[in-house]
């Protein structure tokens, strides 16, 4: 799969900045939950990157059926966790837009795969962070440009909530899972309820 910068950006050096950073953080990702990036170079003015191609659906397109049930969404964000873990640990990379959208099921073998990490940031001791995310999903510190590890914990949380209920997430307001979707075990809802805490300290790690 190709991924190119519109000509209309060609003039933008935030975009500029944007793109080469997803260049070099997916060039540095390697693992099974992780679409890969292959190369990346600037043909005829037209900056491009070669990444892996993922035959399937985004789970947004799956949900538009109606809400998964609870062991297959807990696949989806365990998956999608053990990609996020290891882009941490290894790489110290947040994603900064854990959403449905983001996260595709493989066609031939229902494998979880999380794609674009366009915003994703390598945290140091001293950067300008910009914020960047979607509505919804996203933690108040990210709105600050404070982003850290359980910023993405949050974004697992509602999209988790999304996944369970088919309601899209409205910025920091969430109705009891349970209440929406009784067949959700309560042990899950606590879960969910601590992911989704305003203050990072109350997250999961």
């Amino acid at each position: 799969a190709l991924k190119i910068m519109l000509e209309k950006f060609n003039e933008d050096p935030t975009f500029h900045k944007r793109f080469n950073r997803e260049i070099r953080n997916l060039g540095q990702l390697n693992h099974p939950n992780i679409a890969t990036a292959y190369m990346a170079g600037t043909e005829n003015d037209i900056h491009y990157m070669a990444m892996e191609y993922v035959e399937g659906q985004t789970v947004e397109e799956k949900i538009k059926k109606g809400p998964f049930k609870e062991d297959e969404a807990v696949k989806i964000i365990a998956d999608t966790a053990r990609g996020l873990d290891y882009a941490w640990k290894n790489f110290r990379v947040v994603h900064r837009d854990i959403k449905p959208s983001n996260i595709m099921i493989r066609h031939r073998d229902n494998h979880i795969m999380l794609v674009d990490f366009g915003v994703a940031k390598a945290l140091e001791t001293k950067c300008n962070q910009t914020s960047i995310g979607t509505q919804g999903y996203s933690p108040r510190e990210q709105y600050k440009g404070k982003p850290e590890t359980r910023s993405d914990i949050y974004s697992l949380g509602a999209t988790m909530h999304h996944l369970l209920t088919g309601i899209t997430p409205t910025p920091f307001r969430f109705k009891s899972v349970r209440e929406i979707n009784p067949d959700i075990s309560e042990k899950l809802e606590r879960v969910i309820f601590k992911s989704l805490q305003s203050n990072p300290e109350d997250r999961y790690k």
